[in-house]
């Protein structure tokens, strides 16, 4: 079986452009562009499974444009002079996960800020914070980490203990990263933050771990291990952030990212029960096993791990969950807008629904490599009715498996979906209840009752292939699709 369509092609030196031999069951090929006229050799002419066609089609693009990646902001001033330890006096941080060290990591920041800028540092170890912490504009708190990192390696390590924290979930942030029009914003790198009451058997409500004020502040090679709410880049302005492997369990959110009126930046997150299991050396740690008989069906059944709101230029890319209800929401910020922007390589493993759509912008989103499984009869990818049916979104080269009753649920919006691979069976691959769907030149790898569904929508399959045949139920438009 081969699939072309939309390519263009130059003869090789037998002066063919293709050659479809006696092997070849099933082939379509679909509106290619061709040097001079299209010279193609078949061997099984009479196979009705053997589709060429030239006629013009609309296939949408990629846009090919190269993704521009971040560049790690830095604090106000970098100099020598500039440099704060908190384990050095006048600060003197015990860093024994006893003392409590608020004091002393707040003074160091506060004196970076008068200073104009700075980097707050924090040598490895365990600091104890019974209180919230602000870094002040120009300044950037950091760690011994200067890469990616698990919970198990530690290095710096805050045990947020904050009385009356647990239980509020809308109380102060642990930590607030602010930002102003003369030093820009701040940020955090290389810390650990671990929640040491926090409970694998009754989970317990906290506030967001880190909240960024303003614009222009970063989050890079940060873990937030056992956060209830992890990092939140969308209540207030948040013009130009930059979060790069920012990591953690991502138990009720993971990341919340909006209020964007430019562009900005969320690369190499990955969100994962795992970060939860530090190690005896971490207190209350769970095991390894507790993870997933514990931790992971409470994600599954309560947790978003990604939820990206009004952002008007986003670039994503190289992102991951394993474990939550939604792996990754776009939704609206009422007076604010959605998601507009491209999401490149995202994974969801291990949750119930792999994307869900409540929202996108009129410019719509573009999501490319996209691999997505389901759990607990969940979906692939969920389109709710809240999306406007002018709303792009467009789906290029994605890749499912595990049997669901329904892989793509659409209920609204302006969905194109180009090259998707679906391993397995179920009940339907794509069902439309609302809005359009255009499926283009994917392939359904195992047979199914029916494959697509039109129960109420608009859906047209093209190019595509299917075992044992396209099987559909509803009005559904087809053109050049071949059995396997």
């Amino acid at each position: 079986m081969c699939k072309e369509a939309n390519s263009r092609l130059a003869a090789g030196g037998a002066s063919k452009h293709i050659c479809l031999g006696s092997g070849v069951s099933s082939a379509s090929l679909l509106s290619n562009d061709y040097n001079g006229s299209a010279v193609i050799q078949n061997a099984n002419p009479s196979n009705n499974q053997i589709v060429i066609d030239q006629s013009p089609r609309t296939f949408e693009e990629i846009d090919g444009s190269p993704y521009t990646r971040s560049v790690h902001p830095k604090p106000a001033k970098i100099g020598a002079a500039d440099l704060f330890d908190v384990s050095a006096s006048p600060y003197n941080a015990a860093a024994d996960g006893v003392t409590d060290d608020t004091s002393a990591i707040q003074d160091a920041l506060d004196d970076a800020g008068a200073n104009g800028g700075g980097t707050v540092y924090m040598p490895a170890g365990k600091y104890r914070v019974d209180g919230h912490l602000e870094v002040p504009a120009g300044v950037e708190l950091r760690g011994a980490q200067d890469v990616p990192f698990h919970t198990m390696s530690h290095g710096t390590v805050l045990y947020a203990y904050v009385d009356g924290d647990a239980g509020n979930a809308n109380g102060t942030p642990f930590i607030k990263l602010n930002a102003d029009q003369v030093l820009g914003g701040s940020g955090i790198r290389g810390i650990l933050i671990w929640y040491p009451e926090q409970d694998v058997d009754q989970v317990t409500a906290y506030p967001w771990t880190i909240q960024s004020q303003g614009p222009h502040c970063w989050i890079v090679y940060t873990n937030v291990s056992n956060a209830y709410q992890g990092v939140d880049f969308g209540t207030y302005n948040n013009d130009g952030h930059v979060i790069d492997y920012l990591s953690g369990a991502g138990l009720k959110t993971g990341l919340f990212v909006g209020n964007t009126s430019t562009e900005g930046w969320v690369e190499n997150v990955h969100f994962n029960p795992t970060y939860w299991s530090g190690d005896e050396k971490l207190l209350n740690s769970p095991t390894g096993a507790e993870t997933l008989t514990k931790i992971w069906p409470w994600q599954k059944a309560n947790g978003t791990s990604f939820v990206f709101g009004a952002v008007a230029d986003g670039h994503v890319s190289e992102t991951f969950v394993f474990g939550a209800n939604d792996g990754m929401r776009f939704i609206e910020q009422p007076g604010l807008g959605s998601f507009h922007g491209t999401v490149l390589n995202h994974g969801t493993d291990g949750s119930r629904n792999g994307i869900r759509f409540s929202s996108v912008d009129s410019r719509g989103a573009t999501l490319i490599n996209l691999e997505t499984v389901q759990y607990d009869n969940g979906h692939f990818v969920v389109v709710d009715n809240t999306v406007s049916g002018s709303a792009p979104i467009r789906l290029f080269n994605t890749n499912h498996w595990t049997n669901p009753t329904v892989g793509y649920d659409i209920r609204g919006g302006d969905v194109l979906l180009q090259q998707g691979h679906f391993a397995d069976g179920g009940t339907h691959a794509i069902k439309v209840a609302g809005g359009s769907a255009a499926i283009q030149t994917s392939y359904f790898a195992t047979a199914m009752t029916q494959m697509v569904n039109n129960a109420g929508g608009t859906l047209s399959v093209t190019g595509s292939a299917a075992a044992n045949g396209l099987t559909v139920s509803g009005t559904v438009t087809q053109d050049g699709n071949v059995s396997r």
